[in-house]
């Protein structure tokens, strides 16, 4: 079912450097990677670099040429970091089972949702599978790579979220179905409204829901997690999209800004932010950080919250963390990348992915999808 990614997402801008794993490369153009490699594949690459290099035996015996290593420490071979797939642009940069190419790893199709017909628009993990909601309803998918498993056969969007033994999700009514497979459970339901952000917590799931038909009617509604009373607070002016939690409140992006819920009070919206925010926000350490006109933090401490610019040449798109640096997208760029908390050291991962969405990343790699190639991949970091 696998189908190989288009070399169009190995274009990359000159003059960034890629850097990982103790070593820091030039990004090629995708002439020059196309010149240099004769192959296909989706993802990035880097060039080698241009130092020589020694290693192995004792003094050094062993002269490596340019773009290679004594990665195994034999003494006797040198290692191309720029093709070899576990010594991928540095000595023990791992992909995870994708190619190499140019010193870069390529992004590993986990999902043809083109070849099923379907559509993937939502992403969440646990341990071992990444879960998806899709126009052929929420898919489980193994990230070591596998047989996916349909949980559910309705279309469900736009957002997922992987809590306990449930995964959550919006198709007409808010949902959950157990992780290993099961019978759907409705939460909630609310004739002519849609699923927009979803957010759950140890008691309740909080999911952004829009009026069809009406985009000025939106709602945060919230209802416990084993069902229950629903609560809803309007959201009306805020074009409310995306919706994220803290251990106090609940908090909504969308086109007019940044709203703020008191989960204690739960009665109305405070805006905290005004402007593009995006679908969607980032938490960690008392700061909230949103993708809209630039990337944006905001300081929570602080009422109301103060902000700063980090990056003004970021555009609107998605946002992770890995708790130790921030990762997105850009879906009309075809960018995904990731950055510093203060904003510095931003280095693409991938280029040409128009199309390329939301995102999940563990201590290995990144999980996204792919709006236009209806597809989920694994990129490793």
């Amino acid at each position: 079912m696998f189908r190989s990614p288009s070399l169009a997402w190995l274009s990359l801008g000159l003059g960034l450097l890629a850097c990982g794993m103790g070593a820091c490369t030039a990004v090629v153009s995708l002439d020059e990677l196309q010149q240099g490699s004769g192959g296909s594949g989706a993802g990035s690459s880097t060039s080698s670099s241009n130092t020589s290099s020694s290693g192995g035996g004792e003094g050094g015996g062993l002269s490596c040429a340019p773009g290679t290593e004594d990665c195994e420490g034999s003494g006797t071979s040198c290692t191309d970091l720029g093709t070899t797939p576990i010594h991928c642009g540095a000595c023990g940069h791992d992909c995870l089972g994708g190619g190499c190419v140019e010193g870069r790893c390529l992004p590993v199709l986990l999902w043809d949702g083109e070849e099923a017909d379907g559509r993937a628009t939502g992403i969440d993990q646990s341990d071992e599978y990444v879960y998806a909601t899709t126009t052929l309803g929420v898919v489980r998918v193994p990230k070591a790579g596998g047989a996916p498993l349909m949980l559910t056969s309705e279309s469900a969007g736009p957002r997922i979220d992987v809590e306990g033994a449930h995964a959550y999700f919006t198709a007409g009514s808010l949902q959950r179905v157990p992780l290993g497979g099961g019978s759907p459970e409705s939460l909630a339901v609310k004739s002519g409204w849609g699923g927009r952000g979803l957010r759950v917590d140890a008691t309740h799931a909080y999911a952004v829901r829009s009026l069809y038909g009406d985009e000025a009617q939106v709602e945060l509604m919230r209802v416990p997690r084993n069902g229950g009373s629903q609560v809803n607070v309007p959201l009306t002016g805020t074009g409310g999209w995306g919706v994220q939690l803290d251990a106090a409140n609940a908090y909504v992006t969308g086109s007019a800004g940044v709203f703020r819920v008191s989960k204690a009070d739960y009665t109305s919206a405070e805006q905290i932010y005004t402007g593009e925010s995006g679908d969607n926000l980032v938490l960690h350490d008392g700061d909230a950080y949103l993708l809209g006109a630039g990337l944006w933090r905001l300081d929570l401490a602080t009422d109301p919250p103060g902000a700063t610019l980090l990056d003004a040449e970021l555009s609107t798109g998605q946002l992770a963390s890995d708790g130790e640096r921030l990762y997105y997208t850009l879906f009309d760029a075809g960018e995904l990348g990731r950055i510093e908390f203060d904003g510095t050291g931003r280095v693409m991962l991938a280029d040409g992915l128009v199309g390329v969405d939301v995102l999940v990343i563990d201590d290995a790699a990144i999980y996204f999808t792919h709006y236009l190639e209806q597809a989920i991949y694994r990129l490793a970091k």
